[in-house]
């Protein structure tokens, strides 16, 4: 058994590599690594000191408050302490800054630049693959802490949905406004290859007089395209008989390449 301080964990917080893509604990992508530091080498950086810091400079000496004066000519005041009513000075002043930077940073916030924003991403990328051409049921998405949101930018992000697949989603920002658009790149749009197999299914067992109905064909919800392959499903006709469906792919590896096998069981 593999000592715990050999284990491989996450460069940026220490938690069990376990092979994942992603940290399960802080969302760093695994992959963009090389090696990954073991518990006692992570332990190690973290107890090395910062390059570049200096030791606190020491406290200046306590204030000598002068004497008061016993004087009582014009200039007798000149040393006693200012009024109360003049000290809260520089807090108000200090309190106006930061108000001043929460200003700014709402107006950056709120202008739709670029940048990390995780959570709008994860949402976004939901919606396109809840929707058509993808169809997939119930998708829940999760993109690492550091993606971008910015035109043109290629996001990777991982995604699960109700019918207990899952998948890496390769998107690309195509649009920044408003909720954001996204392009998916690796993706079969299952939705629409099982509507068309439904009605070529149909067609084909009417044909050979086995079913006078419909066929009903069910795919994959998350299924990465694989170019010249196939996607495997099941059908089942409204007159009794189900079976499995191998789809050809063509070259794109998201749309079906013309030839298909059906075998009832």
């Amino acid at each position: 058994m593999m000592a715990e301080s050999e284990v491989r964990v996450c460069p940026r917080c220490g938690s069990p590599a376990d092979h994942n893509a992603y940290c399960s604990e802080c969302g760093f992508d695994l992959r963009s690594q090389g090696e990954l530091p073991t518990r006692s080498q992570w332990a190690q950086e973290r107890e090395k000191p910062s390059e570049g810091t200096t030791p606190p400079a020491p406290a200046p000496p306590p204030r000598q408050e002068p004497p008061a004066s016993t004087s009582t000519s014009p200039d007798a005041g000149a040393g006693r302490p200012r009024p109360s009513f003049l000290r809260p000075l520089p807090l108000l002043i200090l309190g106006g800054a930061l108000i001043v930077a929460v200003i700014v940073v709402i107006l950056i916030a709120s202008s739709g630049g670029g940048g990390s924003d995780q959570e709008a991403v994860e949402q976004r990328l939901e919606a396109v693959l809840a929707a058509s051409p993808y169809g997939v049921g119930t998708p829940k998405v999760e993109c690492p802490a550091d993606v971008e949101f910015e035109k043109g930018k290629l996001v990777t992000c991982h995604a699960s949905a109700a019918d207990g697949t899952t998948a890496n989603v390769e998107a690309t920002v195509s649009s920044t406004s408003g909720e954001g658009e996204f392009s998916v790149e690796n993706l079969i749009p299952t939705e629409a290859v099982t509507s068309e197999c439904s009605k070529e299914m149909a067609e084909f067992t009417q044909s050979l007089e086995l079913s006078n109905g419909s066929c009903e064909v069910e795919c994959p919800d998350l299924a990465e395209a694989n170019p010249n392959g196939k996607l495997s499903c099941t059908f089942s006709l409204e007159e009794g008989g189900e079976g499995t469906v191998d789809i050809s792919l063509g070259s794109d590896g998201k749309t079906p390449g013309g030839s298909w096998e059906a075998t009832e069981e």
